[in-house]
């Protein structure tokens, strides 16, 4: 996993890294360290989704995000 800067807010993102190429998993800015269950399938973020300039009274989100579902189906 990987987490893009905030100066880049266009590309920002939480990208899950595959053999051949990243995977952008959510859009939003993580807003604090990334948190795995230990089964690795669960992620814990705060994110803030969108320009941070325009919207400067946006709130942060938790979010939980299983990265294991398509495999389970």
């Amino acid at each position: 996993m990987t987490q893009q800067g905030k100066y880049f807010w266009r590309k920002q993102g939480i990208f899950l890294q595959t053999n051949s190429d990243l995977l952008r998993i959510e859009l939003g800015q993580a807003m604090s360290d990334l948190k795995s269950s230990p089964d690795g399938c669960r992620i814990f973020a705060q994110v803030f989704r969108g320009d941070p300039f325009k919207n400067p009274g946006n709130k942060d989100i938790s979010l939980v995000i299983d990265i294991c579902e398509e495999n389970r189906k």
